[in-house]
């Protein structure tokens, strides 16, 4: 059941005191008000091109969160994979801390310090016929491999066994770990 708390003239409201009489609590400590100056250049994107990518430029300050928006069809998914290198770039130029870089492959990308996240996760991040501790191997195959291909599955064990125990406990209430990452 609602509470009355307040009546005030609409002139001598400010958002602060709205919001205090709103949540019950005044937020300046849980969200204090920071004057941050942008911080130095960290990613620089020049005139990038690549399928579905014409003549994108923008700057990432240090400190800065970027959305890239868009309909469907906008050419976000293909910037990004453009940058990361999983797509070619035709032309551009894509600086990251001062220093030009070259995205031909994800491998490139990856040693850059550039990820790509799918929006799709289940279509481009999964290996589905793979178990779960499999897939969270994926992006350390090279470590994990053998010359000849084999993989060292102690290795490959203690490397996940971070997250692993949480994947263990997850199988033994619902059976997850060490099926496939998608299944009925």
């Amino acid at each position: 059941m609602g509470q009355f708390i307040a009546e005030r003239e609409v002139a001598t409201l400010t958002e602060d005191s709205l919001i205090e009489m709103m949540v019950g609590r005044k937020l300046e400590d849980q969200y204090p008000h920071l004057d941050n100056a942008p911080g130095e250049i960290r990613l620089k994107v020049d005139n990038l091109c690549g399928p579905g990518v014409n003549d994108v430029s923008f700057v990432l300050r240090k400190g800065e969160i970027l959305g890239i928006s868009g309909l469907m069809g906008a050419g976000r998914t293909e910037l990004m994979k453009v940058l990361y290198g999983a797509m070619p770039r035709t032309s551009g130029y894509v600086t990251l801390d001062g220093h030009e870089v070259v995205t031909r492959s994800p491998q490139d990308g990856l040693a850059n310090g550039i990820v790509y996240i799918s929006e799709d996760r289940k279509r481009d991040g999964l290996v589905l016929g793979m178990s779960v501790k499999e897939n969270m191997s994926l992006t350390a195959l090279d470590y994990f491999s053998r010359a000849g291909g084999s993989l060292k599955h102690k290795d490959e064990q203690q490397a996940v066994g971070g997250f692993y125990p949480s994947v263990q406990r997850q199988d033994a209430v619902n059976g997850t770990g060490d099926r496939p990452a998608f299944w009925r």
